[in-house]
C-alpha cells in the first residue's frame, strides 16, 4: 500500500496543475450568463475524460502485472511514458506560455463547453499523469476495494482544477473573483515552468523503470 501510495500520489498532485483548464473555467464563472451552467458543462466534459483515461490506465497495468512473459510489455509501457513525460516536459521549455482557449461570445450554447471540457482535458497535461497513476494502480498488489478508492482519488484530481472554482465560487461568492485571480495569475506565471520539471522528473523515473525490467 505504501508503494503505491509513493508512486500515485505525486502523479496525482501533478495533475492538479492545469493553468488552461484552470483559467477556462475562472473565464466561464466570469461571464453573465448562466456562468455556473458553463463551468459545469466543463466538469461533465472532464469527468468523462477523467473516467476514460483512470479506466484504460488501470486495465493497461493489470494486463502487465503479475506475469512474468508480460514483462517485456510492461518495460516497454514504460518506456514509452518516460519518453513522453521528456518530450513534453522539454516542449513545455521551448513552447510558449499557453492561453487558454475561450469562447468569446458569452452567450454560447452548453454543449461548447461541453465540448470545450473534453477536447482540453483530452490535450490537457493532466493525460499522462492520470493514465500513469492508473497504470500503477492496476498494475499493484491491492484489494478491489483499494484499487477502487485509488481510482476515485485519480479521478477527482484529474477535475480539481474545475472543481476547486467552483467550490470557492460557491462557498465565497463575494471574494471569489479576487481569489481565482490570483491564482489565475500564479498558474499563467509559474505553472509551466511547475509542470515541465515534473514531467522530466516523472519521464526519467519510468524510463528507468522501463530499462529495469527489460534489462
Amino acid at each position: 500500500m505504501v508503494e503505491i501510495l509513493i508512486k500515485v500520489i505525486p502523479l496525482d498532485l501533478a495533475a492538479t496543475i492545469s493553468p488552461v483548464l484552470f483559467s477556462l473555467v475562472v473565464y466561464s464563472l466570469s461571464s453573465r450568463e448562466k456562468p455556473k451552467t458553463k463551468a459545469l458543462s466543463i466538469l461533465l466534459g472532464a469527468l468523462l475524460v477523467g473516467i476514460a483515461i483512470t479506466v484504460g490506465g488501470f486495465f493497461t497495468g493489470g494486463a502487465t502485472s503479475g506475469k512474468h512473459a508480460q514483462s517485456t510489455t510492461t518495460g516497454i509501457i514504460d518506456l514509452v511514458l518516460g519518453a513522453l513525460f521528456i518530450v513534453y516536459g522539454f516542449k513545455q521549455l521551448f513552447s510558449s506560455q499557453r492561453k487558454a482557449k475561450r469562447d468569446q461570445k458569452r452567450g454560447a450554447a452548453t454543449w461548447k463547453w461541453f465540448l470545450a471540457g473534453i477536447l482540453i482535458s483530452i490535450f490537457n497535461d493532466s493525460f499522462f499523469l492520470i493514465f500513469a497513476s492508473a497504470k500503477e494502480v492496476g498494475a499493484g498488489d491491492l484489494g478491489s476495494w483499494s484499487k477502487l478508492a485509488f481510482l476515485i482519488i485519480n479521478v477527482f484530481f484529474f477535475t480539481l482544477p474545475i472543481t476547486l472554482p467552483l467550490s470557492i465560487d460557491y462557498i465565497f461568492p463575494k471574494t471569489a473573483g479576487n481569489i481565482l485571480g490570483k491564482i489565475s495569475r500564479f498558474l499563467s506565471n509559474y505553472g509551466g515552468l511547475i509542470i515541465m520539471i515534473l514531467f522530466l522528473i516523472f519521464g526519467i523515473y519510468f524510463a528507468i523503470k522501463g530499462l529495469g525490467i527489460l534489462y
